[in-house]
């Protein structure tokens, strides 16, 4: 099965009723505004964890938070490292991974 993604249902709401909305979603920053607010978060003590450059890492970069892509989604070694993509601040292979680094 396809199904059209959120951009194509907001542009059928947009054109029916000549409004703009508040699109909450990632990579926009509301929603992450509401999270560091509801939960009394520093920026500078968080990290958004995500395997896609073009919604999880841009909502963290947006959120000014530090970011952290993992390759076992959307994302590979070869899209994390490209110039033209997001920039993740960190990236390993594996959520799983950080257990061994804490070792």
């Amino acid at each position: 099965h396809v199904y059209p993604g959120t951009g194509a249902l907001l542009s059928t709401l947009i054109h029916s009723t000549q409004r703009t909305p508040l699109v909450m979603g990632k990579p926009n920053t509301p929603m992450l505004d509401c999270v560091m607010q509801k939960f009394h978060l520093d920026p500078t003590r968080s990290c958004m964890v995500g395997d896609r450059l073009d919604t999880d890492i841009l909502f963290g970069i947006k959120g000014g938070v530090s970011t952290l892509c993992v390759l076992t989604g959307v994302a590979d070694e070869a899209s994390v490292l490209s110039p033209s993509a997001p920039q993740a601040t960190y990236y390993m292979p594996s959520l799983g991974d950080l257990f061994e680094l804490a070792q």
